[in-house]
């Protein structure tokens, strides 16, 4: 599964904290992204980024565009002695089906029936194919738009944020 494939890639990873967070910080996102968060907070629609990728990464570019107070369930990137790492996925589910090291049906899925809200995805990987199943409305693109053709889930083909924002007002 995935989880174990790139635990095997960040376990090769040979970078010091300072090079690898200049990396980051030259990782632009999706420009609409910020819009997206402004409509959400503007709607009271709860937002949590749920990603089969590394949180430190994620949180590094955040915060880099005033959005580190975004709640985020990723796998956990550990920085270990002479610049070496190593990846914990505290959200994995034996029961995953694409082997995630975040389990995205198991976040869906989070606060029961008691609390049902509508839940709403937005994505476009193999580690979004189950949650598309189980969630109330699917935003796709790339392999998540094939997968959900092939498979007859309904769902909202999008370019970019500023579309899902368009889309959703």
């Amino acid at each position: 599964g995935s989880a174990d494939c790139m635990a095997r890639q960040v376990a090769l990873l040979s970078a010091s904290r300072p090079a690898l967070d200049r990396l980051l910080d030259t990782i632009e996102i999706d420009p609409g992204f910020a819009g997206f968060v402004a409509f959400c907070r503007d709607h009271d629609i709860e937002l949590t980024i749920v990603s089969d990728g590394l949180d430190h990464a994620i949180a590094r570019i955040l915060s880099r565009i005033g959005l580190g107070d975004l709640p985020v369930i990723a796998n956990r990137l550990m920085f270990l002695a002479e610049g070496r790492h190593a990846m914990l996925s505290p959200h994995a589910s034996p029961h995953c089906h694409s082997g995630a090291g975040t389990c995205k049906c198991q976040a869906a899925r989070a606060g029961g029936e008691k609390d049902r809200r509508t839940t709403i995805l937005i994505g476009d990987g193999r580690s979004d194919y189950c949650a598309a199943g189980i969630v109330d409305l699917v935003f796709a693109k790339a392999g998540l738009l094939d997968h959900c053709r092939a498979n007859g889930i309904m769902h909202l083909p999008y370019r970019d944020f500023a579309e899902v924002t368009r889309l959703l007002s």
